[in-house]
């Protein structure tokens, strides 16, 4: 109607002498509309619909402006990158899955690898996306105001891969399919370009992984390969937990001209504690069949209970159906207690081969913390349906902690003796500086402990010094000089002195000295004195990585950090090869002292090994 009276007042009257009734028509209809906008602005100024009252609201533009978007743009974005992407997988399968793969896998299966690799043309998918705005707490800035963007993510495609093994065994995976929620955070909106801090990805829960076998491993009933196929799934999803399940993410920042920091990014506070307790199970699978005729069989339970990336395991109970566990509690992080979930797993523990799987539950979050202080039961389910035939079932009790930032509770929490931890300290490392280079096949790592809790370690980054950084004229011209002083019988110590560089370069460059230098190659001498002198360079090791540490008395309590070294061998870092190099100690005595509980601090790495310091930040 309104197009329709708009158009309308648009008809212009050419003749007015013919056409007079029909233009005082419209010279009414003008005037009716003139008063139909008055009427219709002045409603909207005093009471504004929920729609336009929606668009009036910064706070909830989020939610308007993708309130039944469509992400068929997204889907075709990723259709032109799957290529590149595929690529980037595949490279990562060969690089992280498969010595994963090489070292699990029974005597029979060794050598396997992947020998080939096709994504297909059909890409990930990504359905039901919304967008809304959140609040996150900081102790240094308050509440700030963010952007979350969550999406169904699914990939149902065209994939196939193939293993070979020993004797020209292949073993094939198609029809690969993966789907879970997946979140997108913008925990901070600048009012300058690029108007985001940053943006970081997680799935709140481990993705839903299925796949089908060809080849041997589907065509041969052998135990091995079954093996291969419930751990090569493991794995998968093992990786896949490691880097993009909470509480791990794939962070970027966009602003590093910013002072905000980069662990708002990475490693955000969690929402609280979760503290579950596995009491018992009754009416379970009978996983030990009895060879003796009219006896029953029975099995030998025990629980894992897993949150995002975070596994726990129960002891085991042996010889029942009706299992009882005594102090089987176990803490988890909770980041999102609206998106997360409680997976429990029940096996019957075997000595030899793979446990047989006896059912599993899933429970939100937020039930367990509606549900908390009460035990209550937990139905099991299978594929098979034989858990609900039996009635098999778990009970729970659950308890619920917030975590809250502020500096008088942190003071009360301190003082407090209790079994159950009273705060967590975040420990966010951002770099270490005055390392000595390890080698192209070396790297640093971190491990980061707590009042004897277990030690956690920080991802392997490798010490390189760019090439760059010797200017390769500067180094000949240097090094045609030290071996003219050479030559004339110059000491190496003031040889060192006079020309100010390491008497280690000296050195290098006196082992060159041959009979016949002057018919050596002075690029030779150069090179040799430019690699020397990239050995006296230090490097700054950048990790950005987040811990936290649940601790019962925070002013008894230190952490420690240990820094390590480690070559890369097989295409792999091998824990047992590392060498410890340095450490350091912070007290959290300070850090509850300190206002807003929050110190940023540089730390001397006393390394005895070359007698020399670094300093971690």
């Amino acid at each position: 109607l309104r197009r329709a009276m708009g158009n309308a007042v648009g008809v212009e009257c050419v003749d007015r002498d013919k056409h007079d009734e029909e233009c005082k028509k419209l010279k009414l209809l003008e005037e009716e509309v003139a008063r139909l906008k008055d009427r219709l602005s002045e409603r909207i100024r005093r009471s504004p619909s929920p729609a336009t009252a929606a668009l009036l609201d910064s706070r909830r533009l989020g939610d308007l402006l993708c309130e039944g978007t469509s992400s068929h743009w997204l889907n075709q974005l990723l259709r032109h990158l799957w290529p590149s992407i595929s690529k980037f997988v595949e490279q990562k399968l060969r690089d992280v899955v498969e010595p994963a793969v090489q070292q699990a896998v029974p005597w029979a299966l060794k050598g396997i690898h992947f020998e080939k690799i096709d994504f297909g043309s059909t890409p990930v998918q990504f359905q039901n996306m919304s967008l809304k705005p959140y609040e996150y707490q900081t102790a240094d800035e308050g509440e700030i105001q963010g952007l979350q963007l969550t999406m169904d993510m699914v990939y149902k495609g065209d994939a196939t891969i193939f293993l070979s093994a020993v004797g020209g065994v292949k073993i094939g995976v198609s029809d690969i399919q993966l789907s879970d929620r997946m979140v997108v955070e913008m925990p901070q909106l600048l009012p300058h370009p690029p108007f985001l801090f940053g943006f970081s990805i997680y799935f709140p829960n481990p993705p839903k992984i299925e796949m089908d076998w060809r080849g041997l491993a589907n065509m041969l009933d052998l135990k091995e390969f079954k093996v291969l196929q419930n751990m090569a799934r493991n794995i998968v999803q093992k990786q896949i937990c490691n880097a993009v399940v909470l509480p791990n993410r794939i962070s970027v920042v966009l602003d590093r001209t910013s002072t905000l920091s980069v662990f708002w990014l990475k490693r955000p506070h969690p929402d609280g504690v979760l503290a579950v307790t596995v009491v018992q199970a009754r009416r379970l699978m009978v996983g030990d069949p009895s060879w003796i005729p009219g006896r029953p069989g029975t099995s030998d339970p025990y629980v894992q209970v897993m949150l995002g990336s975070q596994e726990f395991k129960t002891a085991t109970v042996k010889k029942t159906l009706e299992p009882v566990w005594k102090d089987q509690k176990f803490e988890f992080l909770v980041d999102v207690a609206d998106e997360q979930d409680l997976i429990l797993e029940v096996f019957d523990e075997d000595m030899v081969g793979e446990h047989d799987f006896l059912g599993a539950a899933t429970i939100p979050v937020r039930e367990l913390i509606d549900r908390r202080g009460t035990n209550f039961w937990r139905p099991l389910a299978d594929p098979n349906g034989k858990c609900r035939e039996l009635g098999s079932e778990i009970q729970l009790h659950s308890s619920w902690r917030l975590v809250c930032l502020d500096y008088d509770l942190a003071q009360t929490a301190a003082r407090a003796r209790s079994e159950d931890p009273s705060c967590e300290v975040f420990v966010g490392v951002y770099a270490a500086s005055g390392l000595p280079p390890v080698g192209p096949q070396g790297a640093y790592w971190l491990e980061v402990a707590a009042e004897g809790l277990a030690p956690q370690a920080s991802k392997h980054v490798q010490a390189l010094v760019d090439p760059a950084a010797v200017d390769g004229a500067a180094a000949a011209a240097q090094a045609h000089k030290v071996m003219q002083l050479i030559r004339a019988g110059v000491e190496e110590e003031v040889i060192s002195d006079v020309l100010d560089i390491p008497v280690g370069v000296v050195q290098a460059c006196q082992k060159e000295r041959q009979p016949n230098m002057d018919r050596c190659p002075s690029a030779r001498i150069a090179d040799h004195h430019a690699a020397a002198l990239m050995a006296t360079k230090r490097v700054t090791i950048t990790w950005e990585q987040g811990f936290v540490f649940l601790l019962r008395d925070p002013r008894q309590a230190a952490v420690t950090f240990k820094l390590f070294t480690d070559v890369k061998a097989d295409g792999e870092f091998h824990k047992g090869s590392s060498r410890a190099v340095g450490e350091a100690t912070y007290a959290v005595q300070q850090l509850v002292d300190h206002p807003k509980n929050t110190d940023d601090v540089e730390l001397d790495v006393e390394m005895p090994g070359d007698g020399s310091a670094a300093a971690a930040t």
